[in-house]
């Protein structure tokens, strides 16, 4: 859930709260339940949001290109390039790294740092370089040198491959990718990864979609185009494939 749905859904159950509060001090007095309720909800919510606007700012970050670059110059962050084709039972997925029109199922990027001490994933919308690119598949975030492991999760999906994790909601995640990112890059073609999924069988435990299969293409050439078009201003693209993050979970899972 991001930041604005949170947002909604807290003044939403907030107010509800207090109705229900005042209700209860109207009809039943004594009632053990009023305006501490709504305080300590709020309370909640207020340290939710905070945390959540936290993530957006950093997400946004990420989604976000750097100021361009000359070929000179040291950079202090990377484009990571990427692209992500999808197809559902050999049908191919319409921009799937696009959440809109919302509700539409989408893939999200997942970025694990592997320095540091914050090791966890960070959900991350991918950055859209334009709507014709977006539509084919193509995203990119903005990231300092180092070493990172990246991984695509959906909603009502369930990720049947090597190290793939499931979690509550039904909000699966793929295979990890691991990728280093080195000092001086500007833009990083890491691979185009190719998702098989198909239709769930039934609907159990929030699935819908059961992705099956991911892999890591080489489309330098088409990556160089975009680079071209669209990041002109940085310096020239460097290739490094993902690799499979295999028997590497460590604490980043």
């Amino acid at each position: 859930m991001h930041y604005g749905d949170f947002s909604k859904l807290c003044e939403n159950v907030t107010g509800r709260v207090g109705l229900c509060a005042r209700r209860g001090r109207n009809s039943v007095p004594r009632r053990p339940f009023g305006s501490a309720a709504v305080f300590d909800f709020r309370a909640i919510c207020a340290l939710t949001l905070f945390i959540l606007a936290g993530c957006a700012s950093v997400g946004k970050k990420m989604s976000t290109l750097p100021t361009a670059t000359s070929n000179t110059s040291h950079p202090t962050e990377a484009v990571v390039l990427f692209r992500m084709v999808a197809d559902e039972d050999g049908i191919g997925v319409p921009a799937p790294l696009t959440p809109s029109p919302r509700g539409k199922w989408s893939f999200r990027t997942e970025v694990a740092s592997e320095q540091g001490s914050s090791s966890g994933y960070r959900t991350v919308i991918a950055g859209r370089l334009d709507p014709a690119s977006a539509n084919a598949g193509w995203g990119f975030l903005t990231l300092p040198p180092g070493n990172y492991r990246f991984a695509y999760s959906a909603l009502r999906t369930k990720f049947s491959m090597a190290d793939a994790v499931q979690s509550m909601l039904g909000r699966g995640r793929s295979t990890p990718y691991r990728v280093e990112i080195p000092p001086g890059a500007s833009v990083l073609y890491i691979g185009t990864f190719g998702v098989s999924c198909q239709r769930a069988g039934k609907w159990f435990g929030y699935t819908l979609h059961e992705c099956t299969s991911i892999e890591v293409r080489n489309e330098d050439e088409a990556a160089r185009n975009i680079t071209s078009a669209q990041l002109a201003g940085f310096a020239p693209m460097q290739v490094d494939l993902a690799a499979p993050a295999s028997g590497q979970t460590g604490g980043v899972r």
